[in-house]
């Protein structure tokens, strides 16, 4: 019977880790190609991304090409959070909130390293 339970946990880890893989293809290749492209959801996993929208002037476009790659951890973080546990998604609600936003890709650049910080430790 532990062996079963063994299997099972990798078995979940494995997914978790398709999925995160799965984002950031997902996320490059929107990058790249400067078409949206819509992530396909796992079953039962909560969206918590939103469009982003195109920023009005050339200053902030060039910020969020630097903080790309902050994104993509932060969406795979979120993801594999809530992948492993339930109550999770409450607890980046949460966060957003204590941050005043609505998605992570709405994070300001000078706030990315403490709700990183915050989000691992959840």
């Amino acid at each position: 019977m532990a062996k079963m339970s063994e299997l099972d946990m990798v078995l979940k880890e494995l997914r978790v880790a398709a999925q995160a893989i799965t984002n950031a293809a997902d996320n490059l290749a929107e990058f790249y190609s400067g078409k949206p492209t819509q992530p396909v959801p796992e079953p039962g996993s909560p969206t918590l991304n939103e469009p982003e929208t195109a920023p009005a002037t050339s200053e902030p476009e060039k910020a969020a090409e630097v903080t790309e790659p902050m994104k993509l951890a932060l969406r795979a973080i979120a993801n594999e959070k809530v992948a492993v546990s339930d109550d999770c998604k409450a607890k980046i609600k949460a966060l957003l909130n204590k941050y005043g936003i609505r998605n992570l890709t709405a994070v300001l650049p000078n706030d990315y390293a403490a709700f990183k910080t915050e989000l691992e430790g959840l």
